[in-house]
């Protein structure tokens, strides 16, 4: 009833503290519903945690949020046994979601944070339980969700043999030697390491040179329009980003380039160049001479991505260019990014605090939040026009055109692309 009444009603209200009372009626509610739900019998407890559960998969997100959070509440009052079953219940019912590298809804998001959070309720004992149950090699998609920094040493060595798999796929993807199913293997194994945290028992450095020789490949490849290829690249900028210190200066301004080049490709991977930004901010450069090269070359990222029209990545790139003007000097920053005009105007109101959009309260803002629905395109209730259905025609033929060839130049059967390619087109000319 209570999760009905949250879908329904203007929620916001109820989450705001006030002055005197630093707990909102949502935490207090939390609170006491968790406590109720603590003392119901067995069956009525697995019937809740049957409620919860689907809750965090409907549309309305303020529903998925409280659902997250009483059920966390429970897991916290209740002994850690049944945080440990209720872990592998919802693990073994969520496997395909989990390991689907595709999916980016909201749901998986609130499911992942539900999963993260009853996990770090667990002793070490029970995680030592959890990874019996769960190995490392053969259910990476799991970890990558409870972090890799909370594995034992002794499970280091299922890192390192990822590490290995990557070294060794990047050399038959450069060699041309990489067949499909090899390079979503390479694909899988970025997004691993990517998770991977430093550790001194592990050895890095063929990994950071095989890392480096993707981006070499990725510069003398110009597939940047096929789709395949953004997928990849969002995977590599993620590892990337992970080791971006212990790459030499040569190295990582080749890298920068590289990625300035290359941002006219998708969302995804625009929003990754922000995280791989932000890692910067976190290093240290050794001389003036390197802080000055990285600096321009930095500063034509943010050109890109301060101009963009997405207001996400605009939102992302000012933060961060907001932590290169705390460990930077900053008017050396703003005029390297942006030399006057509305863009110089929009960092310096957002470094000031500034907005420019106006007030708005608590209230209003959480009302504009509940007014979007999450609706793929394929859903649009009108009919694109004849003009529009012809561009959007000859787009997707282009895109399977570049996709068969970049499958036969991975394959090492340039040869036959032609050939195989005329065949594809005459069954969609049929």
């Amino acid at each position: 009833m209570v999760l009905r009444i949250v879908g329904h009603s203007e929620f916001w209200d109820v989450i705001i503290a006030t002055a005197d009372n630093k707990n909102s009626l949502y935490d207090d509610s939390v609170v006491n519903l968790a406590d109720i739900i603590c003392v119901l019998n067995e069956e009525e407890f697995n019937r809740v945690e049957q409620i919860l559960f689907q809750a965090i998969f409907v549309e309305c997100p303020w529903c998925s949020l409280l659902a997250v959070d009483i059920w966390n509440m429970v897991l916290r009052k209740e002994n850690l046994q049944l945080s440990y079953e209720t872990i592998c219940n919802v693990i073994d019912q969520t496997k395909c979601l989990l390991a689907n590298e595709h999916l980016n809804q909201p749901q998986l998001i609130f499911l992942k944070n539900f999963l993260q959070r009853a996990f770090d309720n667990l002793s070490p004992n029970y995680r030592a339980m959890l990874l019996d149950k769960y190995p490392l090699h053969s259910n990476l998609h799991v970890w990558k969700v409870f972090r890799f920094e909370h594995l034992p040493k002794t499970e280091l060595v299922g890192i390192a043999a990822e590490i290995i798999n990557v070294v060794h796929k990047t050399n038959s993807l450069i060699a041309g030697n990489c067949n499909s199913e090899e390079f979503q293997i390479l694909c899988t194994g970025l997004d691993t390491v990517s998770y991977i945290r430093e550790h001194s028992e592990i050895d890095t450095s063929h990994l950071i040179l095989a890392l480096f020789n993707l981006w070499k490949w990725v510069v003398n490849n110009q597939l940047n329009e096929v789709q395949l290829f953004k997928y990849f690249l969002q995977k590599l900028i993620s590892a990337t980003s992970n080791f971006l210190p212990h790459f030499s200066i040569d190295k990582l301004l080749a890298i920068l380039n590289a990625v300035n080049d290359l941002l006219t490709a998708n969302v995804n991977v625009q929003i990754s160049t922000t995280s791989l930004l932000s890692t910067l901010t976190k290093g240290s450069l050794n001389s003036s001479l390197d802080r000055k090269q990285v600096l321009t070359t930095v500063s034509k990222a943010f050109h890109k991505l301060l101009t963009h029209k997405n207001p996400i990545i605009n939102q992302n790139a000012l933060e961060v260019f907001l932590q290169f003007s705390d460990n930077c000097q900053r008017n050396a920053m703003l005029h390297g990014a942006i030399k006057g005009g509305a863009v110089e105007k929009r960092i310096s109101n957002f470094i000031n605090n500034q907005i420019e959009l106006g007030p708005l309260n608590t209230r209003e803002y959480f009302k504009m939040q509940n007014k979007y629905q999450y609706v793929h395109s394929c859903n649009a209730s009108t009919a694109p026009s004849e003009s529009e259905a012809g561009r959007e025609l000859e787009t997707v033929v282009k895109r399977i055109k570049m996709n068969v060839e970049l499958f036969h130049k991975l394959t090492n059967r340039t040869g036959e692309a032609d050939e195989n390619l005329a065949k594809i087109m005459t069954i969609l000319n049929a």
